[in-house]
């Protein structure tokens, strides 16, 4: 196992995403050494390959994500609420991915008619089930 198997797993995990160069920029690598070490987890499952990009096979409920909940919980209920208050009924948005922004989608399930566009699951599933959203 590569020195930088659990590196590149804890990396891809927490952001759900990452480009090659983001990685290699991270760790300090080329994107060579990356690409050569990420395929034996992509080949294990442990993690997929797009194009140019790994993402994580892990459930956007496994943890580290849960555990990013709980921190900081105060500050980003109180951001959530600032969102709610600044989006309005039909209004669209762009939502990234991460705790805050789960956070987020959560107060925004009291706006109808929402287009909501994101990368996240989570936000995804916590938005539309709302009847008028996109």
């Amino acid at each position: 196992m590569s020195k930088y198997n659990t590196q590149i797993l804890e990396i891809v995990n927490l952001r759900g995403s990452i480009s090659v160069l983001d990685l290699a920029h991270e760790l300090r690598v080329s994107d060579q050494t990356i690409r050569r070490v990420v395929k034996p987890l992509v080949n294990s499952g442990e993690i997929s390959k797009v194009h140019g990009a790994l993402v994580s096979n892990r459930s956007a409920l496994d943890p580290p994500f849960l555990a990013r909940m709980t921190l900081n919980r105060s500050a980003k209920i109180a951001i959530a609420r600032d969102v709610a208050r600044l989006v309005k009924d039909g209004d669209s948005i762009a939502i990234d991915t991460g705790s805050t922004s789960a956070f987020a989608a959560q107060a925004l399930r009291e706006r109808k008619n929402l287009t909501v566009v994101t990368n996240s699951a989570f936000v995804a599933s916590t938005l539309a089930m709302i009847p008028g959203n996109n």
